[in-house]
């Protein structure tokens, strides 16, 4: 089996988004959603509450 290491760490900011997404849900499992699909080179785009608090 042939497999080759890259050199340099892979880094999602380097790679286009991949998907362009939208969270439904401000709570405690909407924001990090969002941030593991941007770390993950998604573009989340929008985010949905019960209100305009949350």
């Amino acid at each position: 089996m042939n497999t080759t290491v890259p050199k340099e760490p892979l880094d999602a900011r380097d790679r286009p988004a991949r998907l362009t997404v939208g969270v439904v849900g401000a709570g405690r499992v909407g924001p990090a959603l969002a941030a593991a699909l941007q770390l993950a080179g998604h573009r989340p785009v929008a985010v949905s509450g019960v209100s305009d608090a949350s």
